[in-house]
C-alpha cells in the first residue's frame, strides 16, 4: 500500500507508451507525409485526428473490455490483463494523433536558407544539396541524401581549412533553423585557434554528406549539425557528428 506502487506504474507504463508509440506515430506522419497516395491521406490523417476528442474514460473502458481478455491469454503467470502492458498500449494510442502531427509539421516544414544566411552574418555561408530532387525521395531514398548533387559538388572549392561546419535539415528543419546559427557563433568564439572554412547549409542532407564536403573542401574535421527525427517531448532536435578524415565512403568504425 502507499503511492509508491502507483508512482512507478505510471513511470514504466509511460516508458512503455514512448516504446510503442514513437515509432507509430513517427511512421505514420513519413506515411501520410510523404508516401500514402492523396486519398489514403484524406482518408488516414482525420481519423488520426478524431482520436484526440475521445474522451480519456472511454479508451480507459477499451482497455478493460477489449484489451485485458486479449492480453490475458498470454500465458504469464499471475497474468490479469490489467497491467503494464495494457496501460502502455492505451496510452500509446492516446498520443498517437498528438506526436504524429508534430512529426509531421517537423518533417514537411522547409529550411529557410536565407534567414540561416542572416542569422550567421557576417559568417561566408555556402548552400548546397543533396542528390535527392524532393522531400519525397529523401524519405524513400536515404543514399541520395548522402551525396552532393552535380552543381553543389562543382560549386565547392577547396579551401584547405582545418574544420568545415555543415548545417543540414535532416528531419527537422526547425531545429537548424532554432539552433544551429547560435551553436555556430558560439563554437568559432571558444576555438579561435582552429581554421574554420565557410559554413555550408545543405539541404535534403543525411549525416554522411558531410563526409564528401569535408574531401571537396579539404578539411580535416567535418562537423554535421542535422536536425534530428522528431520525438515524444520535442520536434527541434538538433544533433552533432563529428568525422576525422572526412571522405566519400567513410565508415563509423574508422
Amino acid at each position: 500500500y502507499g503511492m509508491l506502487p502507483m508512482i512507478v506504474g505510471a513511470i514504466l507504463s509511460t516508458f512503455g507508451a514512448m516504446v510503442l508509440g514513437l515509432p507509430l506515430s513517427l511512421g505514420a506522419a513519413i506515411l501520410l507525409t510523404e508516401v500514402a497516395p492523396g486519398w489514403v491521406q484524406e482518408l488516414f490523417q482525420p481519423a488520426i485526428e478524431l482520436l484526440a476528442g475521445i474522451p480519456s474514460v472511454i479508451y480507459g473502458l477499451f482497455g478493460m473490455v477489449v484489451l485485458a481478455p486479449l492480453i490475458r491469454k498470454i500465458p504469464v503467470a499471475g497474468n490479469t490483463g490489467f497491467g503494464l502492458l495494457n496501460a502502455s498500449i492505451i496510452l500509446a494510442i492516446m498520443i498517437l494523433p498528438t506526436v504524429t502531427n508534430i512529426a509531421r509539421d517537423a518533417i514537411r516544414a522547409p529550411l529557410d536558407a536565407e534567414a540561416l544566411r542572416r542569422d550567421l552574418a557576417p559568417l561566408e555561408a555556402l548552400e548546397v544539396r543533396s542528390r535527392a530532387p524532393d522531400r519525397a525521395a529523401y524519405l524513400r531514398r536515404p543514399d541520395l541524401g548522402r551525396r552532393l548533387d552535380a552543381p553543389s559538388a562543382e560549386a565547392l572549392a577547396r579551401c584547405d581549412c582545418e574544420a568545415v561546419l555543415v548545417l543540414a535539415d535532416g528531419l527537422s528543419a526547425g531545429a537548424v533553423a532554432r539552433h544551429a546559427a547560435a551553436t555556430v557563433h558560439e563554437t568559432l568564439s571558444r576555438l579561435p585557434e582552429i581554421a574554420f572554412g565557410p559554413v555550408v547549409i545543405a539541404r535534403e542532407a543525411r549525416v554522411a554528406l558531410g563526409d564528401e564536403i569535408g574531401e571537396r573542401m579539404g578539411a580535416r574535421i567535418a562537423a554535421v549539425l542535422i536536425g534530428e527525427r522528431p520525438g515524444l517531448s520535442v520536434s527541434d532536435s538538433l544533433g552533432i557528428y563529428l568525422t576525422w578524415a572526412p571522405q566519400v565512403g567513410r565508415r563509423d568504425s574508422e
